[in-house]
Formats: structure tokens, C-alpha cells, sequence
């Protein structure tokens, strides 16, 4: 039997998970090595693990993906539609000189303003969709890792009983 000397501070720690699990120190001790043996887990590299780092950057990821869709999309079909305004807008007749028929360029114009105007109401309505929908995930997901990571603690604590 070897005796085994730590600071104060790791006595301490070792003192409360006597405590919590009402184990002495050597079965403490002696599991945690088992564990990280088992595991082949180096102490040292241990990072804790930050729910909320990770939720964030998914947030950024997500806003930053709604402004590329804005830029990539959005913008050029305002545009466009804006394009197709200035040109309706003219106070050029749409009447052909001598009939009472719209003329054909007139027509196809109505025609690109109105498939514009539905592609982007399309556009503007998924986007505005999207934003609570992923936050939605965001929250159940956190709630998941939330379960799980308590899950793991209770088993972690239970295998070192």
C-alpha cells in the first residue's frame, strides 16, 4: 500500500465527493484512476464543456446565413423590382397608337412586376419564418444537452460509486 500526499485544495475537493458520495478517499481515488485509465483520458486535456459558447456561435451562423440570403436573394429582386417600377412608372401609354390592346411590352412587364413581387413576398415571408423556427431548435436543443450532460453526471457519479 502506497501512501499518496496532495495540496490542501485537492483534499478539500477530495473531502466534499467523500461527502457526496459517501465513499472513503481510497475508493474515491481508486476510481477516478480506473476511469481514466478505462477511458484512456488525459486529465490534462479536459475542456469543459460550454453549452452556451456553442449556442451562440450556432446563432451567429444562423444570422449570418440570413443576411447572405438577404444579400444574394432579396437585394436583387428589390432591384429588379424597382427596375420594373421605374419603367411602369413612365408616363408612356400602354396602349398600342391604334388599338385599345396593352401593347406586348407593356404585358411583359406586368408580367416580370407581378412574378417578382410573388418571389419576393415568397422570399421575405420564408425568412421571417426561418428566424423563429431555428431559435426554436436552438431552445430544445440546449434543453437536450441540458438532459444530457445531467444524465452523464448521474451515471459518471454512479459508476464511481
Amino acid at each position: 500500500m502506497a501512501s499518496l500526499h496532495i495540496e490542501k485544495e485537492f483534499d478539500d475537493m477530495l473531502n466534499e465527493l467523500k461527502t457526496i458520495h459517501e465513499m472513503d478517499k481510497k475508493k474515491i481515488v481508486q476510481l477516478c484512476i480506473r476511469y481514466i485509465y478505462k477511458n484512456k483520458i488525459n486529465p490534462e486535456n479536459i475542456k469543459p464543456n460550454d453549452s452556451a459558447a456553442e449556442l451562440k456561435a450556432l446563432r451567429n451562423s444562423l444570422v449570418g446565413f440570413i443576411k447572405t440570403q438577404e444579400k444574394e436573394k432579396l437585394d436583387p429582386i428589390l432591384q429588379k423590382l424597382d427596375y420594373v417600377i421605374e419603367k411602369l412608372n413612365k408616363p408612356v401609354s400602354p396602349m398600342v397608337n391604334t388599338t385599345s390592346q396593352p401593347s406586348d411590352q407593356y404585358l411583359k412587364l406586368l408580367d416580370i412586376h407581378k412574378n417578382m413581387s410573388e418571389q419576393y413576398k415568397k422570399l421575405v415571408e420564408h425568412n421571417n419564418n426561418s428566424l423563429p423556427i431555428f431559435s426554436k431548435h436552438i431552445k430544445e436543443n440546449t434543453e437536450s444537452l441540458r438532459q444530457l450532460n445531467e444524465t452523464v453526471q448521474n451515471k459518471l457519479s454512479k459508476k464511481l460509486l
